[in-house]
């Protein structure tokens, strides 16, 4: 499970940088093979089916899809506005081919869910390492507000010093 630019195992294991490599246009091959959506929705669906611990950017999904454009499979069609992008036949055969790597990423996902005490507590589970990625997020756009002043710095070091030490004592 992805958090913070990299992949969470099991009991918080961090490991590698993402998905791997390529992975991603044979996830999206497998979703428009579900059905046609556009790219905001394919950004959804896997905010969703991850409960929120994986949310690819615009600068992941749509050169993607132009690149399973390119590669004839996928078709882009206008339709209110918005470009829906629908799997070709070379695309469904380009997928059974390779379909173990689109599975893996929805394995992984399931297995996240699913190993932190069933789906139920699982996606509780994914929204609070959700939270805790926002915070971090936060806890860093407040500490850039103290640039000028030192001595809030110095205070801000100390606090975020402190809890580093008693969030390691929690996994001892």
């Amino acid at each position: 499970m992805k958090f913070g630019g990299a992949w969470m195992h099991g009991h918080g294991h961090v490991h590698g940088a993402g998905m791997k490599r390529g992975a991603m246009k044979f996830v999206l091959l497998h979703l428009l093979k579900e059905r046609p959506r556009h790219g905001y929705e394919l950004i959804r669906e896997l905010e969703e089916r991850s409960a929120g611990m994986y949310s690819p950017s615009p600068g992941t999904i749509y050169p993607t899809l132009q690149l399973l454009e390119d590669e004839g499979y996928v078709r882009g069609r206008e339709e209110e506005g918005k470009k829906v992008y629908e799997i070709t036949p070379e695309g469904e055969s380009y997928l059974e081919g390779h379909k173990e790597k689109a599975e893996h990423f929805f394995e992984r996902t399931a297995s996240f869910l699913g190993g932190q005490g069933g789906h139920q507590e699982g996606a509780r589970s994914a929204r609070r390492f959700k939270e805790l990625k926002d915070l971090f997020r936060d806890i860093g756009a407040a500490t850039f507000r103290l640039h000028d002043d030192p001595d809030k710095l110095e205070r801000a070091a100390e606090i975020l010093h402190r809890t580093r030490r008693e969030i390691e004592n929690l996994s001892r």
